[in-house]
């Protein structure tokens, strides 16, 4: 039998989209221990603290590195008007160019 008309066969689907690749990780300073970057379902960056069980949009600061060769307990450093590095013993009231150990 002769058909005038193309039979109708629906095309098939488009292929699966993919997702987009996620974004790279924010640059910056490593995360302080305990902290972990994520992102949310938007793709924005925001952080977890796993210490304390609490989320932010602010990338945390690491904290300050120990204090290395921390000078003696009563002592200061200090610069003259030229910059140069000077120690101030705060007990005795006496100033010194050499670092007090």
């Amino acid at each position: 039998q002769t058909q005038w008309e193309a039979p109708s066969t629906a095309p098939p689907p488009p292929p699966a989209a993919a997702p987009p690749p996620a974004p790279p990780p924010a640059a910056g300073p490593p995360l302080p221990p305990g902290w972990e970057e994520k992102r949310d379902p938007t793709g924005k960056v925001y952080y977890v603290n796993h210490q304390t069980q609490t989320t932010q949009w602010e990338r945390p600061s690491a904290p300050p590195p120990p204090a290395y060769n921390a000078l003696p307990p009563g002592w200061e450093e200090k610069r003259d008007p030229t910059g140069k590095v000077y120690y101030v013993n705060h007990q005795t009231q006496r100033t010194q160019w050499e670092r007090p150990i």
